[in-house]
C-alpha cells in the first residue's frame, strides 16, 4: 500500500533586516506514494529530530475505475479489530433556502441529534428582508446552514443519520480520529495499517517542550 503525506512544520519567526519587523514563515512538504515502511521511517525521523508529531488520516474518496472505495465504516471496523479507540464525527456541507434547512433539520432531529442553524440574511434596498420583521427572514435572499452535533465512539450509531442525508444527496462525510495519539512507531504502524491504500496523512509537527 502507498500513502500521500503532507508535513506541516512549526512556524518560524525571524526579523526582517530592512524593517526590523518580525516575520512569520510557514512551511509544508508533500510526499506522494510513500510505502508503509517509508512513512514509518519519516514519522520516526521527525520524532528523533525532537518534534511532537500529530497525525491526521483522510481515507481516499475516489478509486481506480471499477473499484469500490473503502468506506469509512470499514476503516472504523479495522481500528476496532486492532484495539484502537476512535471518535467518529459526522460532517455536513450544506447551505440552502429556509425550506431546505427545515428538511435537513428535521432529518437530524428524527435521528436524535442536536444541531446549529446559521442564517445569512441579505439586506439592502432591493431585498424583501426586513430585520425588524421575523416573518421576512425566510425569503429567497436568505441562506441557511445546518451543522449537526453528531459524534460517537461507535460509528454505527451515526449510520442512520449518514444514510438519510446521503439518500437525499447531501454532502455528508464522517471523520474518524484515533483517541490516542501514537507515541512510538509501533503504535503509529498499527493505526496506519487500518487505513486503505491512497490514504492522505497530515503530519503536524510541534517543537517538543522539555
Amino acid at each position: 500500500m502507498s500513502y500521500n503525506v503532507k508535513t506541516i512544520f512549526p512556524k518560524e519567526e525571524s526579523i526582517e533586516k530592512n524593517t526590523q519587523k518580525y516575520v512569520t514563515t510557514s512551511r509544508q512538504e508533500l510526499a506522494s506514494e510513500k510505502e508503509l515502511d517509508e512513512v514509518l521511517s519519516l514519522y520516526n525521523d521527525y520524532q528523533r529530530q525532537g518534534f511532537n508529531v500529530s497525525v491526521g488520516f483522510k481515507p481516499p474518496v475516489d478509486t481506480d475505475e471499477g473499484e469500490e472505495p473503502v468506506s469509512v465504516f470499514e476503516v472504523a471496523e479495522q481500528l476496532t479489530l486492532a484495539g484502537i479507540d476512535y471518535k467518529a464525527t459526522l460532517k455536513l456541507k450544506f447551505s440552502g433556502s429556509y425550506d431546505d434547512m427545515l428538511h435537513v433539520a428535521r432529518s437530524v432531529e428524527q435521528q436524535g441529534y442536536d444541531y446549529v442553524v446559521d442564517a445569512k440574511l441579505k439586506i439592502n434596498e432591493d431585498s424583501v428582508i426586513n430585520i425588524d420583521k421575523i416573518n421576512t427572514w425566510s425569503a429567497e435572499d436568505a441562506v441557511y446552514k445546518v451543522t449537526p452535533k453528531a459524534s460517537s465512539d461507535d460509528i454505527n450509531e451515526l449510520r442512520g443519520l449518514y444514510d438519510v442525508l446521503s439518500e437525499n444527496d447531501y454532502d455528508v462525510t464522517i471523520d474518524i480520529k484515533p483517541k490516542k495519539q501514537s507515541t512510538d512507531e509501533d503504535d503509529f504502524g498499527t493505526q496506519l495499517a487500518a487505513y486503505p491504500d491512497g490514504t492522505e496523512l497530515t503530519f503536524t509537527l510541534k517543537d517538543s517542550e522539555y
